[in-house]
């Protein structure tokens, strides 16, 4: 239909819906604006992605951390301007009894031996507290390499509850479920 035929009140009724768009787009434009201007001036390689998730991320390239978030810094107590050090070193995280089978997932995922893993180490807290971890890794060819996306969470508590109750109980407990 066209304009020309179009009642005085169909106009207006178009013209308030434009405008309730117009005001949507401009919303939506602002708040990408201060998405963007929130993420001026920080070194995070990757600043957005700390705020969007509650579990322990980081991103490795080159044998450096790149990339924590604030569960990674929290799990290990190290902050990010620490871990971004050049000097820092990354199996200080890994107590040593994990170190070697920890270094040999990350080399053959870096030759391209495996593209994804999901496997269990003891973590290192700055304050020299060792705890259970559960970690699931994926390879990314990056730049010039390869890089390590992972997620990485505490399973202490859990094991140690798991331990806890009688092996009788928790096939009862399945049972039911």
């Amino acid at each position: 239909m066209k304009d020309e035929n179009k009642t005085k009140k169909q106009l207006t009724i178009e013209l308030h819906a434009l405008r309730a768009r117009i005001a949507e787009l401009e919303r939506i434009r602002m708040q990408h604006e201060e998405m963007l201007n929130g993420c001026n001036g920080t070194n995070e390689p990757y600043p957005l992605s700390a705020s969007f998730f509650s579990d322990a991320q980081y991103v490795i390239f080159d044998r450096q951390l790149e990339f924590v978030n604030q569960g990674f810094e929290s799990l290990f107590g190290y902050s990010k301007d620490e871990i971004y050090q050049p000097a820092f070193e990354l199996m200080r995280l890994v107590a040593p009894a994990s170190r070697e089978s920890v270094q040999k997932i990350f080399r053959d995922g870096v030759r391209g031996d495996r593209a994804a893993c999901q496997f269990e180490f003891i973590g290192l807290h700055k304050d020299g507290r060792m705890f259970e971890c559960n970690t699931s890794v994926i390879f990314i060819p990056y730049k010039w390499g390869m890089a390590i996306h992972g997620r990485v969470w505490d399973t202490s508590l859990v094991k140690s509850a798991d331990r806890s109750w009688p092996r009788t109980d928790r096939i009862e407990a399945a049972m039911v479920l």
